[in-house]
């Protein structure tokens, strides 16, 4: 089937190079600086003076984005590591994940994290579809409702306006790119055409085919399972039934397949076990939006969507010949084991606008929500439910061009079911909001100097995998990364939602023309004080025993448990100035992430880097078509004491964290009004690196095995693209 949808690709892209010819011409100046400049955040139900940060389609085809965290690597907030390459993405905002940030797709929330089964945290995204991606982090985020604790991204996929360039009826964009590490190709054709003045439609292929990399060492990594191959399509229509209406339908589609290795060290397979693993990921939505402007108190907009997340995974099995000779293996169909979740979700909100005064306005936004995940584990087929129904509104006041108060507040209520136990968890919270912005230097030199705090709660309702654990609950044992495990989760379906208590506060200072009549200088300074209570962690129960294979094993015993609180304290910091020659970012963060015991070294929570900088720097060359710089990525280091084995041996502390700095070279140059080229130079020293945590194991002999999962070494990344 994925050689039938490249195929198509091909040929689509071949056809419209072909019709190029029969379109008609315009002239198109492109600025480059506008691919490095601070998009507003403005017209959204959180604005920028709130701290959302845009990340536009032209910026992530500049960075020859593979993963999310190409696309979002000047984003304040924002960490991403990637599971196993760029088969799934673990996005963190201010040291929070899963399911305790919300990422939305055209509206659609992906809760794949709901079913929790390898790559737990991970999504699925194409970043080539999507005119944009907007990050909401920390309290901000709050009115979203459940999983805004740590903060929310907003994805919006490509307009047909986004092809269509004034003057013609209809445009399309090929890009066809190879990276040489692993070696991998990219083909991606979109089309899009004006029918008439009511209608409108879009189309989209992308199509990757990823080898194993090796990281900087020279190291294939086998356990990291870094091959991939992806059909990826976007299909949208856009109906304006009048001036003041607006319906979209999308449909996206991500098709993932991948084989994945059992345990591993550093390329060695120590298990030969392979399972081959599907992923389909289905987004479809619907909003209607009326937006009359002789109405102040009518700006409704209205949405439907649904995201299905099916992964599938299926052992190999060993093929033998009538001497028992191992000549080969296949896929074991009767093995095949299935994941999936289904999200329904609808939405509606209304904004008024009133006017008090020439100096005082008030902006009313409110509006209710409601999703449902239907949850199907791979244990016995069992299904799990969960409702969630949440109301707002927000009021935001502005007295001159001075003072913006802006207060809101959200309830939600949710229910946990479980149809194998007929078990039921129901709760409700109240999240309010209140954010204060002063630019008292308006009318002054200072212009654009403001200071801004925030406080509020968040609110995130237990997943079904936590409240009812796996399965039945029956014991299982498997020969995984670390050799042969026996595991119980013991389910808690009297866990409480995990809330927060944050305070927010800083300075900023957004200009244009502050040196010359075309620069842009954005600062903003934010100070982090959130606490997380009944924070939800996994913990140990005393071991037990279990028969397998005629062997009685240690039983590990495990339950997620409410503990008082999590603290995530700390700063970061995002300075962006562009002008017609040159560009410079510099983003960072500095967080402490800890629960209640900060004397024990345990009590880190080690997924969360302790530090991070992300910083380019470049210009704008040959009259504005050349765009090349270089990219900085750091991350801070930890080490913990090692584990004392109470034999008189240590073994390495597996929260351990590597330090790096990881450098890019990139180079763009426009040969035309159509046509480009890029280059990059990706981890341009072959650094030795990982995002996560360092993992290290130690075996009967005593031999240390390094199971980390390392990020590529040196890559080379060349794309060409052709819009027309």
């Amino acid at each position: 089937m994925k050689n039938k949808k490249l195929a198509f690709a091909i040929a689509f892209f071949s056809a419209s190079v072909i019709a190029e010819e029969q379109l008609p011409t315009s002239t198109v100046t492109a600025n480059l600086s506008d691919i490095d400049k601070v998009v507003a955040a403005d017209g959204q139900r959180i604005g920028a003076s709130e701290g959302a940060q845009v990340i536009t389609n032209e910026y992530i085809q500049a960075q020859q984005a593979t993963t999310f965290a190409d696309a979002l690597r000047k984003t304040t907030s924002v960490q991403i590591d990637e599971e196993a390459g760029n088969q799934g993405s673990l996005v963190f905002i201010r040291g929070l994940t899963g399911d305790q940030i919300s990422v939305r797709v055209d509206g659609a929330p992906k809760n794949f994290n709901q079913v929790r089964h390898g790559g737990a945290n991970a999504i699925w995204l194409e970043p080539l579809m999507y005119k944009s991606v907007t990050v909401i982090p920390g309290a901000a985020s709050n009115i979203y409702g459940n999983g805004s604790m740590g903060g929310v991204i907003q994805i919006e996929t490509k307009d047909p306006e986004d092809l269509i360039r004034e003057g013609q009826i209809w445009g399309a964009e090929s890009s066809l790119g190879i990276e040489t590490n692993g070696q991998s190709t990219l083909l991606s054709v979109s089309g899009a055409r004006e029918f008439n003045a009511y209608f409108s439609g879009l189309a989209q292929i992308t199509g990757r085919n990823t080898d194993p990399y090796e990281d900087g060492d020279g190291v294939e990594t086998l356990g990291a399972s870094t091959n991939n191959e992806d059909i990826n399509y976007l299909i949208k229509t856009v109906v304006k039934p009048a001036e003041a209406q607006r319906i979209e339908l999308s449909l996206v589609s991500l098709d993932k397949e991948y084989d994945r290795r059992g345990t591993v060290s550093r390329g060695l397979a120590v298990s030969d076990s392979e399972t081959f693993t599907e992923i389909e990921d289905k987004t479809y939505s619907l909003q209607y939006l009326y937006t009359p402007e002789e109405n102040p108190w009518l700006n409704l907009s209205t949405r439907v969507s649904r995201n299905e997340i099916e992964r599938a995974a299926t052992n190999y099995a060993e093929e033998t010949n009538d001497s028992g000779d191992i000549i080969g293996s296949s896929l074991d169909d009767s093995s095949r084991s299935v994941w999936s979740i289904e999200t329904t979700y609808a939405e509606i909100e209304n904004l008024s606008n009133v006017f008090f005064s020439d100096e005082v306005t008030t902006t009313f936004r409110y509006g209710a929500d409601y999703a449902f995940d239907d949850v199907t584990t791979a244990y016995d087929g069992l299904e799990r439910e969960r409702k969630l129904i949440g109301g707002y509104i927000s009021a935001t006041t502005l007295f001159g061009e001075t003072v913006e108060l802006i207060v809101s507040a959200r309830h939600d209520a949710f229910e946990n079911s479980d149809t194998n136990t007929s078990t039921t968890v129901k709760e409700n919270y109240v999240s309010p909001k209140l954010q204060f912005n002063w630019r008292p230097f308006e009318n002054s030199s200072a212009q654009g100097l403001s200071f801004f705090a925030t406080t509020g709660k968040g609110f995130r309702a237990p997943s079904t995998h936590e409240a009812f654990g796996r399965g039945d609950g029956t014991p299982t044992c498997t020969d995984g990364r670390r050799g042969l495990s026996c595991n119980e989760l013991v389910p808690n379906a009297d866990l409480q939602p995990e809330t927060t208590d944050s305070i927010e506060w800083g300075v900023a200072f957004d200009r244009a023309g502050l040196f010359t009549s075309a620069d842009q200088l954005n600062l903003r300074l934010t100070f982090i004080d959130n606490e997380a209570e009944d924070y939800i962690v996994s913990q140990g129960l005393p071991d037990g025993t279990i028969e397998f294979n005629g062997n009685t094993e240690v039983l590990n015993r495990t339950t997620f448990n409410n503990i008082d609180s999590a603290t995530f304290d700390g700063w970061e910091i995002s300075v962006n100035y562009t002008n017609n020659d040159f560009f410079g970012s510099v983003t960072a963060q500095e967080l402490d992430a800890e629960t209640p015991n900060p004397e024990d070294q345990d009590a880190l929570l080690r997924d969360v880097s302790p530090a991070s900088i992300n910083a380019s720097l470049g210009a704008y060359l040959f009259d504005g078509k050349s765009r090349v710089g270089v990219d900085m990525s750091y991350r801070e280091g930890r080490e913990l004491t090692p584990e004392d084995n109470g034999d008189g041996t240590f073994s390495p502390n597996n929260s351990d964290r590597l330090g790096y700095t990881v450098w890019d070279l990139f180079a763009s140059y426009q040969i035309n009004k159509n046509f480009s080229l890029q280059a990059r130079a990706e981890n341009l020293f072959d650094k030795l690196y990982t995002k996560r945590y360092r993992s290290l194991s130690v075996d009967e002999n005593g031999e240390q095995n390094d199971l980390t999962y390392y990020q590529p070494g040196r890559n080379f990344k060349i794309t060409a693209n052709y819009k027309f």
